[in-house]
């Protein structure tokens, strides 16, 4: 983003945090941007806990962390703590990743909706990366918000321009999911993985739909050992 582009370590190329943010909840030429909720990579460290601990019992919250950090969604939580921590008290130590690579949502980048890139670039940039447009072989991690959860069994054949997007993620999830259970049928020798027999969009969903909606899908079958489950 705009605000940590530039990444210069304090002490010895140390990085103690990944992240990316949400700039769909603020407008172009915020400069105190919350984190995104579904993603945070963190260097284990009990000088840190113990300093997130002062910080929210000292509860330094006038509309915002120090009076910055607030006004969109999570902003009292995680989402705005985070940020305050690292910019405020830690600068330069905390990397603020692509994403559209990490924990891509598939969303518009422009403040204006639609599929025509009309607007400003929500995170201020002169030009920025539409992650619907983002090819889903450069992708790493995928939060499914836009796209909507893959286990509702939706098709995503519609005509919006993260359509095409949301139904590459999802076919990869189902794959995931078959590599999943082989691996289970692998290991645990009385393993026996959910019949698979739903003839909706039946090769996309690989037979784990039967209708389209969540009450379509079949369930994983997870595996238990001495009556506990696994995973």
């Amino acid at each position: 983003g705009p605000w940590t582009e530039e990444y210069r370590a304090d002490s010895k190329g140390r990085v103690d945090a990944y992240f990316t943010r949400d700039y769909n909840m603020v407008q172009p030429g915020r400069q105190h941007v919350g984190v995104q909720g579904g993603f945070l990579v963190l260097r284990p460290d009990q000088k840190a806990y113990d300093e997130y601990v002062d910080i929210i019992t000292e509860g330094d919250f006038d509309g915002g962390w120090g009076g910055k950090y607030g006004g969109f969604y999570g902003a009292m939580q995680f989402q705005g703590v985070v940020p305050y921590y690292y910019d405020t008290f830690h600068p330069r130590t905390a990397v603020e990743l692509n994403r559209c690579r990490y924990n891509t949502m598939a969303d518009n980048p422009m403040n204006v909706r639609g599929d025509q890139g009309e607007g400003k670039c929500r995170d201020s940039r002169e030009t920025c990366e539409d992650c619907r447009k983002t090819d889903p072989a450069d992708v790493y991690t995928a939060h499914f918000t836009v796209c909507q959860k893959p286990w509702i069994c939706i098709s995503q054949k519609g005509t919006g321009l993260y359509h095409p997007f949301c139904r590459q993620m999802h076919a990869k999830w189902f794959e995931a999911r078959e590599e999943m259970e082989r691996g289970w049928a692998e290991q645990y020798k009385d393993y026996v993985p959910a019949t698979k027999d739903g003839k909706y969009d039946e090769e996309h969903f690989r037979g784990a739909c039967k209708s389209g909606g969540e009450k379509g899908y079949i369930p994983v079958v997870v595996p238990k050992v001495d009556g506990e489950l696994v995973a």
